[in-house]
């Protein structure tokens, strides 16, 4: 271990010291000219897909056009047309039919609102490749613009689903020649695209993209060497996988963060709410017997109910009661724990709070909007005015709410704290809170009595502020265990009682 010098203990004390300073006046500076510059950050797209078989054959359906509040979003994403390998496309499969197209758009063009034409959806993949091969590359735009022009679209959005590595060459030369060819229509002619993980192409052409928006749910699933997890989670609140130290679960804001390192701008990307959850049932083998809350294991495999619309969950699942916020992960979640395990439940889905969440952090993040999958999933059409798409509405007042200085600029901690956890006893979780008053690189470990290291928390770059973790010790017997928050130049310790 390298000593310092009580000299350079000094220099390092009067540079901590300059830049809390410098912290403290550059907010000074952001509070008096804050209010000339809300209106901007508020500046957000919100980009709705409604699906064809919601609309119905004849505008008919669960959600028909006339029934969207068109307020609440920018642009509607009409989901969707799918290719064929040959390059012609299919619009019957999901009823986009010509008069369902008419009334879409004459509908929301009232209103200022622009409706893109999607291509593509889950399993479109195999299409798309013998769309984009050489052989029907040409016919393929042809027919893609015709469909934009014929029907009166704003755009068109490519949902290539799965996108490999694999498919990089066709999937660069179909964009590179759809947006040629939709400028020759007009310049404000849209072209967006929905991806999850392949970063590394989309870097390639996010120039000619208008909007790259994340599909940042389906996060989870009961499978080999999982846990329970949110479906649309905000944050993995430093949680890994059991069976992989160092391997971290998924959120929404490590799949920005991955797009971000490939080199593109923040402000070309969306993330994702979703107007449906996931239901987890059953499963043996957890602190609660089937499964109930996030970050459980298993000895029996639960199963899982994937996109269960919010009127399902709401209609069939919630009460008061069941209802948590996991603030680790901004992620809200039912929890139903009946006798037995067969029919224990862990319900995750997205609702007014996290549309919130999503919002701040969208601001935060300096990323450009969020799209919302799916409207028709979050459409209550059995209830009384009001309380239809009340979803949609706390989209609609998230995206216009002005955060005021106090939400917009959190208070930054004069000094380097470690508070007692919380609850202390505890079983089997606990939250520890701990406040940086700079930006810098902090380790939060947890050892037992004989100085063993049993998990590790944190250990990267934290910005300024009061932060909270929460340390799920299912796997852990009983006993006392030290809480050791280190930085470059502090160790704080804190004692903590696992009682099971």
């Amino acid at each position: 271990m390298q000593l310092i010098t009580i000299e350079q203990r000094e220099k390092i004390v009067e540079q901590r010291t300059r830049s809390i300073l410098i912290m403290h006046l550059s907010i000074f500076i952001l509070l008096i000219f804050s209010f000339g510059f809300s209106s901007a950050q508020t500046k957000l797209w919100t980009t709705a897909y409604y699906a064809g078989w919601m609309q119905g054959q004849n505008n008919n359906g669960h959600l028909p056009a006339h029934d969207i509040d068109f307020s609440a979003v920018t642009h509607i994403i009409h989901f969707a047309v799918v290719p064929n390998s040959d390059g012609t496309l299919d619009t019957a499969s999901n009823t986009i039919t010509e008069s369902n197209s008419l009334e879409l758009i004459s509908l929301a063009h009232k209103h200022g609102v622009k409706v893109l034409i999607s291509i593509g959806g889950w399993n479109s993949g195999e299409g798309f490749r013998g769309a984009t091969s050489l052989l029907n590359l040409t016919s393929f735009i042809s027919n893609l613009i015709s469909l934009v022009t014929t029907r009166g679209y704003d755009g068109i959005d490519i949902d290539w689903e799965p996108l490999g590595s694999a498919d990089a060459v066709l999937y660069i030369a179909l964009i590179t020649s759809l947006r040629t060819a939709l400028n020759t229509l007009s310049n404000e002619t849209l072209l967006t695209t929905a991806n999850g993980s392949q970063a590394e192409i989309i870097s390639q052409v996010f120039p000619l993209f208008d909007q790259i928006n994340l599909m940042t749910y389906d996060l989870s699933g009961a499978w080999p060497g999982w846990v329970t997890w949110h479906n649309s989670p905000l944050h993995n609140g430093g949680y890994q996988f059991p069976c992989c130290p160092g391997s971290f679960l998924p959120s929404t804001d490590s799949h920005v963060d991955d797009f971000i390192d490939a080199g593109i701008p923040a402000s070309k990307l969306g993330i994702g709410i979703d107007f449906y959850g996931y239901v987890w049932n059953g499963g043996n083998g957890t602190t609660t017997g089937g499964v109930t809350k996030p970050r459980q294991t298993w000895t029996s495999d639960p199963w899982v109910q994937g996109n269960v619309p919010y009127y399902t969950i709401m209609q069939d699942y919630y009460q008061p009661q069941y209802y948590n916020w996991d603030d680790a992960a901004k992620a809200s979640y039912l929890s139903i724990d009946d006798t037995g395990s067969t029919n224990d439940k862990f319900i995750s889905y997205d609702d007014e709070k996290t549309v919130q969440a999503k919002f701040d952090y969208a601001r935060t993040k300096g990323i450009g909007g969020l799209i919302i999958w799916e409207l028709g999933g979050g459409y209550r059409a059995n209830q009384s005015a009001g309380q239809k798409d009340v979803l949609l509405q706390a989209v609609k007042n998230a995206r216009d709410r002005i955060a005021d200085v106090n939400d917009a600029i959190p208070e930054i901690p004069a000094l380097f704290a470690l508070e007692q956890n919380y609850p202390n006893p505890f079983n089997p979780s606990t939250t520890i809170q701990f406040s940086l008053p700079i930006t810098e690189h902090v380790e939060l470990n947890i050892y037992n009595i004989l100085g063993e290291k049993v998990a590790g928390l944190v250990n990267e770059t934290l910005s300024a502020g009061t932060h909270n973790i929460t340390w799920d010790a299912s796997n852990i017997p009983s006993g006392i265990y030290i809480c050791r928050f280190r930085s470059f130049n502090n160790v704080l310790t804190k004692k903590m009682t696992l009682i099971k």
